[in-house]
């Protein structure tokens, strides 16, 4: 779902929207601090990612998501719940991704959960 929406709905991660002209003051920081460390093994994983400047919606928030609704009635629930908190305010921070997209990564991986969920064995 989420490769569909990054194909008919292309949308700039706000780092890039900074380097446009778009927003000021964002800054790429995985690819300040990790390209400045180890550039080539940096630019490697980014062309892995096969989009690399694809923001709606977060896969990582909506991944995190999908862990903290498997484990939510488990004791592991609260350590998935603040990891799920500090996953969204690190792609926020990083210049990765808005609030929205990971709100959007969220709702699509609960709906995917909820779609699963619905097949018989």
């Amino acid at each position: 779902m989420a490769v569909l929406v990054h194909i008919f709905c292309p949308t700039a991660p706000p780092w890039l929207a900074s380097e446009t002209g778009h927003l000021s003051g964002i800054v790429n920081l995985g690819r300040a601090m990790a390209g400045g460390l180890a550039a080539a093994p940096y630019r490697y994983g980014v062309g892995l990612s096969g989009n690399a400047v694809a923001a709606m919606p977060s896969v990582h928030f909506g991944m995190t998501t999908l862990l903290l609704i498997a484990l939510w009635r488990t004791p592991l629930r609260w350590p998935r719940l603040a990891y799920s908190a500090l996953m969204l305010w690190a792609i926020v921070y990083t210049g990765d991704h808005y609030v929205v997209d990971g709100i959007a990564g969220s709702l699509m991986a609960g709906f995917a959960w909820v779609l699963s969920s619905r097949r018989s064995p």
